[in-house]
């Protein structure tokens, strides 16, 4: 016998023309909840970087803590940078697992600001190398994320 309990999922309301129409939380790919059925560079690239930004931004914040004192206001800025990246990356963990849409948007945000600030790194820094690798990685995260795959795991189309 069906669940006929208050708090199961109704039965999907066909369409005027008897079509079923898909469930919000579905993909061509399966549904958004089985993570096996994610994007590879969902599950092999992106979610993997928010485990590397949630513990190096720590890291990173602790030692620009000890420059606040001699960079003043800058220092204020960048830990407040830091900060947005570290809840971004906590946020951006919690939810490529689900496939939830904000997540595809803020990683947009993030790998596109990441990509027109290198260049002020560049400037500022004066080491190549790791500028490079960040604007390779992050070229490659804004390609791979506007595919159809990508988009329809989380459930933009």
């Amino acid at each position: 016998m069906k669940d006929q309990s208050p708090f199961s999922t109704p039965p999907p309301i066909p369409t005027p023309d008897g079509n079923i129409p898909p469930s919000q939380n579905s993909t061509p790919f399966g549904s958004r909840s089985d993570w096996q059925n994610a994007p590879s560079v969902v599950r092999g690239w992106a979610y993997p970087l928010t485990w590397l930004g949630i513990v190096v931004l720590p890291i990173v914040g602790i030692a620009t803590l000890a420059l606040v004192g001699r960079t003043g206001g800058a220092g204020v800025l960048m830990l407040l940078f830091l900060a947005a990246l570290f809840a971004a990356d906590v946020y951006l963990n919690r939810n490529f697992k689900k496939g939830t849409p904000a997540a595809w948007i803020v990683q947009i945000v993030k790998s596109s600001i990441s990509i027109i600030s290198l260049p002020i790194n560049l400037l500022s820094h004066g080491n190549l190398i790791p500028v490079m690798i960040g604007f390779a990685l992050h070229t490659y995260i804004l390609s791979q994320w506007l595919k159809p795959e990508v988009k329809a795991w989380f459930g933009r189309s």
